[in-house]
């Protein structure tokens, strides 16, 4: 996977770096996971906010990507949920959605997400997003 242009320089940068994938979608999750693998991270996968915040009673995550509509309670909610509990409120979130509206990208920062990626993933652009984000983990 060549990375051109892009801030993630090479295979593993972000090395051991705990992060949770919130996806129903089992294809774009699997996508997700294996480029969050490919840039070294810890990942594991859950397919509904529930099961999300379940996971993260046990997986010291330090970054969660969320699908912000996902069946039951929706991305945006699991974030403000996160971004309100102490214990969680300094996990990064990382936003994705297929919503084709301007006002996504807003709602999602209001929510606490510190970046938005739209749907279908482009690569690259995750990838940036992802490492972006996780600087303030990574160099504190």
């Amino acid at each position: 996977m060549a990375m051109t242009g892009s801030v993630v320089k090479e295979r593993g940068c972000l090395r051991g770096l705990p992060v949770l994938i919130v996806e129903d979608d089992r294809s774009s999750a699997r996508l997700l996971s294996a480029l969050t693998g490919w840039a070294g991270c810890e990942t594991r996968v859950a397919y509904n906010a529930e099961e999300g915040l379940a996971a993260l009673e046990t997986f010291p995550a330090q970054v969660v990507v969320v699908d912000l509509v996902l069946p039951g309670m929706s991305g945006l909610l699991m974030a403000r949920l996160l971004k309100s509990d102490p214990t969680k409120q300094a996990i990064v979130i990382l936003a994705v959605s297929g919503v084709e509206d301007p006002s996504v990208a807003q709602l999602a920062r209001e929510a606490g997400c510190s970046a938005y990626v739209p749907k279908p993933i482009d690569t690259e652009l995750f990838l940036d997003a992802l490492y972006r984000t996780s600087q303030s983990i990574l160099y504190t």
